[in-house]
């Protein structure tokens, strides 16, 4: 059994650990949620440094480790720079990924909320309403994760409701 894989993941979150190293959390379209670690991330000569920021989606080169995976290489596709320029559309990004972060278990495949938070974040880039964008990921990454509220009928009796 071959104990590297490759990976496309968006960084959820990081936590700076030892000297150089740091401890992610990415958000792997074929393997769900997954914590790898990326010995000496922080290194002055490291290539791995941007590709452990949170919101970057990544080309990733993994190795299978005992509790944590490493992550070897990686290629950055998307850093969503202009979500990093405003302090707005860091609020709401980092609310997304905590949204995908503590709504899935690790390990747990989820492509529809994968394609989902990559396509919002490339949309809260350029949105002229984030809020707007985010109520809408809200309700799509809620019914992703079996929490799709109920539109059809009244909360407190259960009627009907009808449109409007």
């Amino acid at each position: 059994m071959d104990r590297t894989y490759r990976a496309e993941a968006i960084v959820l979150r990081r936590v700076s650990t030892g000297e150089t190293d740091r401890v992610l959390t990415l958000f792997c379209r074929s393997k769900g949620k997954l914590g790898a670690i990326a010995k000496g991330a922080r290194g002055p000569r490291s290539r791995l440094g941007g590709g452990t920021e949170p919101f970057a989606r990544i080309d990733a080169l993994l190795a299978v480790g005992q509790s944590l995976d490493v992550l070897s290489q990686a290629e950055v596709k998307e850093s969503h720079s202009a979500i990093r320029a405003d302090l707005l559309r860091i609020a709401y990004a980092s609310y997304f990924l905590e949204v995908v972060d503590t709504g899935l278990e690790e390990r747990q495949p989820a492509p529809g909320l994968y394609r989902l938070l990559s396509a919002s974040l490339k949309a809260l880039e350029e949105a002229s309403s984030p809020d707007m964008l985010a109520r809408g990921f809200e309700y799509h990454a809620l019914s992703q994760l079996g929490y799709e509220p109920a539109t059809d009928q009244c909360a407190n009796d259960g009627a009907e409701l009808g449109p409007g």
